[in-house]
């Protein structure tokens, strides 16, 4: 049986609605109360309200049947009902018939994004239709807008769910409205599938890695200073983040000439060349977890010392051991959860993909104004993959000779990543990025958006970041004041890990790993009882029993301290759980079935925290050794430490 809709919009009814949507989004419950009503609501045969208006041509449509509008909007719905589809994405609304129906047919897990180009549209629906439920709980997504950030952040929190099965389907006769704008947001979607595809990607397969390197890097956490003073050291002064793109070569001779009138922030890939050029960095950035950012700080001449390394504790170990000058942390959560008796007080900074994410966040905990970027190109403008003399052409120099140029090394290197390549707009015209650095440029653009910062863009090439001013560096350098003043963190920050200190620490861990060990065998007994329900699944007595170890056990995991610890190195076998969740509540199983997809998931699940557990451990040890050493390391930073700041 259809749904009766009222004839007249009832603004109790958009009251309701865009009070439950403030809770999620009050921008665009604002946004929405604000917009004007497009067209003329009128009465179709069967009494049920439609839609008309001018098309993008001024021609009138009608957007819904002048017969059956909500009939009409029923059959829409059934026609694009998939199965184990947990997203919607709906282009166009118009009065919300069939998305009304959408929402009624779909099992109660499916979740709907639905983009509506005019808000005033959008308005109109939800002074028909009573969705407080599903905007409150977010399976109601309403978008409009040509706002691209906008449109990220709205679907960001479900990027999981979206990339767990989605179904796009379209209303035509409202996508006539301003097919331009349809267009524009098919290509938001695209881009949003690609960036967060990346993220997740990053997340699940890199986080044994990442905890790995906090572990190694706990002495020095431990020991060096956070960046909480560094708050507003800068205000309303200009920082300038200088990185590694192939358009720096054009600035060489001029930035060691101006370098006093910024904050100058490096990303540590451009460090080496800007040392070599005279130029000295008031901070270098690093956070690749990878070794290869060793080469980076490998044999740097003494003044590298006079610059300050901000750091995300989740930076290759090789990158401390390495480094001789002072440095400064960002606040590691899993630090703090991996030592809770002690306190590790460090200001937090957002965290990012990429070096220069993080120097844009260190350059408005700054509080500069304006950021300015160079080397900023996240593309491969000019067929190359970095600036002159950067010291990844030193690796490939070993590889050059008379037959096999660096040039050509570098346009091999971009020939490798042809299926990941794609053309976005550029400085002067249309240039190749591949996907990790077009994930980069999504999530500036989101950055920029946030800020409260001017952000200038001075690269002179690569791609166009979206929410940056584009200009050259001369431009950039008119527009500011010519004297430099004095930089207040000057004077250098050091070391300081007392012996009792780096003791409980010690004992912390200690106390990890006992808990470690309770959680492992609490662990096996799960798993041992799961897999007894399993087998012996028609055996009630038998069963029963085995559940109530199951769950006792369970219970016993779960009130662990180390669960948490465990849980964070289990990224992949969590992301497999919410799959497993939604593919049950979409089958909407009920009895022995539901019974058998909830045990298979736990079964799954359970072993992937026993492997995540014997991994801890191992990150455990190397944080003991690594303290334990700590003496020695200590050593070779004393002399150099205060040199600079």
């Amino acid at each position: 049986m259809l749904s009766r809709v009222p004839l007249r919009e009832d603004p109790a009814i958009l009251d309701a609605n865009l009070e439950a949507l403030s809770k999620p989004d009050p921008q665009l419950a604002e946004l929405l109360r604000a917009a004007a009503p497009w067209g003329a609501v009128e009465a179709a045969r069967d009494g049920a309200p439609t839609l008309s208006g001018p098309d993008a041509q001024g021609v009138p449509v009608l957007l819904h049947s002048r017969y059956r509008p909500v009939e009409e909007g029923d059959q829409w719905a059934e026609g694009w009902i998939r199965p184990l589809i947990g997203c919607y994405v709906v282009w166009g609304v118009g009065l919300g018939h069939g998305l009304a129906a959408l929402l009624r047919k779909a099992p109660g897990a499916t979740q709907v994004f639905a983009y509506e180009a005019v808000p005033g549209i959008l308005r109109r629906a939800l002074s028909l239709h009573d969705w407080t439920g599903p905007l409150r709980s977010r399976r109601l997504v309403p978008m409009t807008g040509r706002d691209k950030p906008a449109l990220f952040a709205r679907m960001e929190p479900d990027t999981v769910g979206l990339f767990l099965g989605t179904a796009v389907a379209s209303l035509p006769s409202a996508e006539r409205i301003d097919p331009e704008a349809y267009r524009w947001a098919r290509s938001v979607l695209s881009d949003f599938f690609q960036h967060g595809r990346m993220s997740l990607l990053t997340a699940a397969t890199l986080a044994s890695i990442t905890k790995l390197n906090l572990a190694a890097n706990l002495a020095d956490y431990l020991a060096w200073p956070g960046v909480d003073d560094l708050r507003g050291a800068w205000a309303g002064r200009p920082a300038l983040i200088v990185s590694a793109g192939p358009s720096l070569g054009r600035h060489y001779g001029l930035l060691p000439r101006i370098q006093d009138r910024f904050a100058v922030i490096a990303v540590d890939t451009v460090f080496r060349t800007l040392l070599s050029l005279g130029v000295r960095p008031d901070f270098v950035t690093a956070l690749d977890y990878s070794s290869i950012a060793r080469k980076y700080f490998e044999g740097l001449p003494p003044q590298a010392q006079e610059t300050t390394l901000v750091c995300d504790a989740r930076v290759n170990w090789t990158v401390l051991d390495e480094f001789r000058g002072p440095r400064r942390f960002t606040h590691a959560p899993y630090l703090s959860a991996l030592l809770p008796e002690i306190d590790l007080p460090r200001a937090s900074l957002p965290g990012g993909a990429t070096v220069a994410h993080l120097a844009f966040h260190l350059a408005e905990h700054l509080g500069a104004d304006p950021i300015v970027f160079v080397g900023q190109d996240l593309s491969y403008p000019f067929g190359t993959t970095h600036a002159p003399g950067n010291p990844i052409h030193l690796h490939w120099a070993a590889e050059c000779n008379p037959y096999q140029t660096l040039e050509m090394r570098e346009w091999e290197e971009i020939l490798r990543m042809r299926a990941r390549l794609r053309k976005v707009p550029g400085v002067g015209g249309p240039v190749y990025t591949d996907d990790q650095m077009f994930s980069y440029l999504q999530r500036f653009m989101t950055l920029f958006s946030r800020t409260k910062s001017r952000v200038w863009n001075a690269t002179e090439g690569g791609a166009i970041i979206e929410g940056a001013e584009g200009m050259t560096l001369r431009e950039a350098l008119s527009r500011l004041p010519e004297a430099g003043v004095p930089k207040p963190w000057r004077g250098g920050v050091r070391a300081d890990l007392t012996e009792g200190q780096r003791a409980r620490a010690l004992e912390a861990l200690s106390a990890r790993r006992a808990e470690l060990l309770a959680l492992e065998k609490d662990v096996a007994a799960t798993h041992d009882a799961l897999r007894d329900v399993r087998d012996r699944f028609g055996e009630r007595g038998e069963v029963k029993a085995a559940i109530t170890r199951a769950r006792e056990a369970g219970r016993r995991v779960q009130d662990s301290r180390a669960y948490r610890l465990v849980s964070d190195l289990a990224q992949a076998d969590e992301y497999r759980r919410i799959r497993r969740d939604r593919i049950r509540a979409l089958m909407d199983l009920e009895g022995e079935a539901r019974q058998q997809a909830e045990l298979a998931r736990d079964l799954e699940y359970v072993s992937g925290i026993g492997s995540a557990a014997t991994l801890l451990g191992r990150l455990l040890e190397v944080a003991e050794i690594r303290l334990q050493a700590w003496p020695e390391r200590a050593a070779l930073t004393s002399e150099t430490a205060g040199m600079g700041g």
